[in-house]
């Protein structure tokens, strides 16, 4: 049952992700206005994940330089897609957004006016783009789907959140919740020898694959081959209690939680208690289009996202 993984252990669901509309082509020519932000893997930078960021290009532009049909001809360093906001770049592909009844609790989207923080996102990742060793903002667990052709596209790596023995591998640094000092691919043993006294998950992801991880769960990506991938962050009722004691002023997202009452709790158990398989919109508590527009009024007015004009437009 879910229940043996919520807040405990991650889970690979085989076909967990309905795939239809979410090739990478058929995504980019869904989402023409869009833009996304684009990484350089550096082993050595202490950024979220060794990844630093280059700029923010056009989504088309991208897809045309780093999903080349021949790998040889792509520009170098290879760049990944990372984090596109499906709610400010691309809120059409929302339609498209089909969580199952074990994934429909957040707080984040109950306590902002439905609107949420941005997630869920895309990340575009041409075969050998990768992450390094990282923990999730404020340890949140997250769940990643990930679509492409056939064969092997996505291996991660993970340590469990209980092995707190390799936090002591690692420091905070700005922007990065632990920045790790070994290689989890090929650890020093000599360097970090309590490495070899923890078991470290792999998961080979196929299309159509849905990632479940725990959160505070050390964790590392290499793409075996291009794909695309809808990820979500989320605040559920096994992660409430962890992520309220560990609130402070510094953390950019506690405000949204503090002082909140009780009612939150009772929301999460309601939604928890209906079991039901939901689309973005009902997830989010949207009554449809309509209500997204109405919720999301500030940011279609600032003309900074061209795709959530055209999509309230109609």
């Amino acid at each position: 049952t879910w229940g043996d993984y919520s807040g405990k252990k991650p889970v690979v669901i085989t076909g967990g992700w309905q795939t239809e509309k979410w090739q990478p082509a058929a995504l980019v020519s869904s989402c023409p206005g869009a833009k996304v932000r684009t990484f350089r893997h550096e082993p050595g930078s202490t950024k979220w994940g060794n990844n630093v960021q280059v700029g923010e290009v056009p989504l088309q532009d991208y897809f045309a330089d780093f999903f080349l049909e021949a790998p040889s001809n792509r520009p170098k360093p290879l760049l990944y897609g990372f984090e596109m906001s499906l709610v400010q770049h691309c809120p059409r592909m929302l339609d498209n957004v089909h969580l199952p009844p074990y994934l429909t609790e957040d707080v984040f989207h109950m306590v902002t006016n439905h609107t949420g923080l941005g997630w869920p996102s895309v990340l575009l990742g041409p075969v050998e783009t990768r992450t390094g060793l990282h923990i999730d903002t404020h340890r949140l667990p997250f769940w990643l789907a990930v679509v492409g052709n056939a064969g092997p596209l996505k291996h991660f790596r993970l340590y469990s959140h209980e092995d707190v023995s390799l936090l002591k591998y690692g420091t905070s640094a700005e922007g990065n919740n632990l920045h790790f000092y070994f290689d989890p691919w090929e650890p020093d043993l000599e360097k970090f020898p309590d490495i070899a006294k923890v078991s470290a998950g792999d998961a080979i992801l196929h299309s159509g694959d849905l990632l479940y991880i725990p959160g505070g769960s050390p964790h590392t990506a290499v793409n075996l081959a291009d794909n695309v991938a809808i990820s979500m962050n989320f605040l559920d009722l096994a992660t409430l209690g962890k992520f309220a004691k560990a609130c402070n002023s510094k953390s950019p997202l506690c405000h949204h939680v503090v002082g909140k009452g009780t009612w939150v709790i009772d929301e999460l158990a309601a939604r928890q208690a209906q079991n039901k398989a939901m689309d973005y919109f009902e997830f989010a508590g949207l009554m449809g289009h309509y209500d997204f527009c109405d919720v999301h009024e500030k940011d279609i007015k600032s003309g900074k996202y061209p795709a959530m004009e055209e999509f309230c437009q109609k």
